[in-house]
């Protein structure tokens, strides 16, 4: 019998009154959309390509725009990979557990990831158990390590602190949170596959205290850290809910900047102090507070 193929799952995000212009244009892609999904972002849309043809149809959907607008009708579109057979059982050899952000964190305080899923006998509280194939990253992007250090910079400043993940993916640092002792954690995010993952792993981690929504409009907590691990566009669009959620001797951290990106960042975030930065590659993370208006 022939082993499954290894393909790349897209999900597409489109407005209510683009979905007819969207599907149109991913029919003309040749894909099929397998599943929508409904949420106050608009509509999601889940459909398979292959691996060889994953990169020329993300540079088609971000190229895809209204034909009197102009706009784009895709906003997001995000691909990730799902290994099956004798690809996935090699990709599974080269699985290793790896620290989540050292630099800064005490020996005894480390945390470590496991991708490899549950262990056959009982929890290690001080590591995170993740399947590799979940959403969209395990902990392991160079942004989400140096968010991870950070965080805990950042944490130390106080007595179990409340802790905003905005852009909460597959919950990584919302569980390293409450590892390290936040008092509250509140997880975010608009896509419902990294939900979906989320709660997974919340629950697989056996990690309460955490609230995982899609927005937190009827949030009206102050928080000491708030993390925004995504990219520019996300920091910017993010930025009035910052604002509003961040306790006044908070920090917050930004990340998923590139080096290009980091002018346009510090221009929006121009009322926000530098207090730490990190380098890993092309990324650049920010550590950050509010300025005191009284200077």
């Amino acid at each position: 019998m022939r082993e499954a193929s290894s393909y790349r799952q897209l999900v597409i995000l489109v407005s209510e009154e683009n979905l007819a212009l969207g599907l149109k244009a991913l029919k003309g892609l040749g894909l099929k959309v397998d599943k929508k999904i409904r949420n106050r972002s608009g509509v999601w849309l889940m459909a398979k390509t292959s691996m060889e043809g994953a990169k020329a149809i993300m540079v088609a959907l971000s190229r895809t725009r209204h034909p009197e607008s102009g706009r784009r009708i895709f906003p997001t579109a995000k691909s990730q990979t799902h290994l099956k057979g004798a690809e996935a059982r090699e990709f599974e050899k080269g699985l290793k557990v790896f620290t989540l952000g050292t630099e800064k964190i005490p020996e005894g305080r480390h945390l470590w990831v496991d991708p490899r899923g549950l262990p056959s006998k009982g929890l290690k509280p001080h590591t995170i158990y993740l399947n590799y194939g979940e959403a969209f990253g395990a902990g392991n992007h160079p942004t989400t390590r140096i968010s991870a250090e950070m965080l805990y910079e950042s944490m130390d400043h106080f007595r179990k602190p409340k802790v905003l993940d905005l852009g909460c993916g597959t919950g990584v640092l919302s569980i390293a949170a409450r590892k390290w002792g936040a008092s509250q954690v509140w997880a975010m995010d608009n896509d419902p596959t990294a939900l979906e993952a989320a709660a997974r792993n919340f629950k697989k981690n056996r990690v309460t205290g955490i609230s995982l929504k899609e927005r937190i409009d009827t949030c009206r907590l102050k928080f000491q850290v708030v993390i925004v691990n995504i990219n520019l566009k996300a920091a910017i669009l993010l930025k009035k809910l910052v604002d509003a959620r961040l306790h006044p001797k908070g920090f917050v951290i930004l990340g998923g900047i590139e080096h290009h990106d980091l002018d346009r960042l510090l221009h929006f975030y121009s009322d926000f102090l530098t207090v730490g930065k990190r380098v890993d590659g092309r990324w650049t993370n920010r550590l950050m507070k509010k300025k005191d208006p009284s200077i």
